[in-house]
């Protein structure tokens, strides 16, 4: 018995999808965002716990021991 996959062609429509929203990346988002822009550097943020950095980067727990 043939695969089912292999008997069927796939069906492409293409289109654009409308999202009007728009929202905040919040105040770390928005330096990593203006550091791209404006110096075309890249901008992370280092865990002081564990010295993970993250990209896009995120904000520091309060409670770091």
């Amino acid at each position: 018995m043939k695969n089912w996959l292999e008997t069927v062609e796939p069906l492409v429509y293409e289109s654009r999808i409308k999202v009007p929203y728009t929202w905040s990346v919040g105040e770390v988002g928005s330096r990593f965002l203006i550091e791209l822009r404006d110096h075309k550097k890249i901008y992370g943020t280092r865990c002081p716990r564990c010295d993970r950095v993250y990209l896009p980067p995120k904000k520091p727990a309060v409670n770091v021991s």
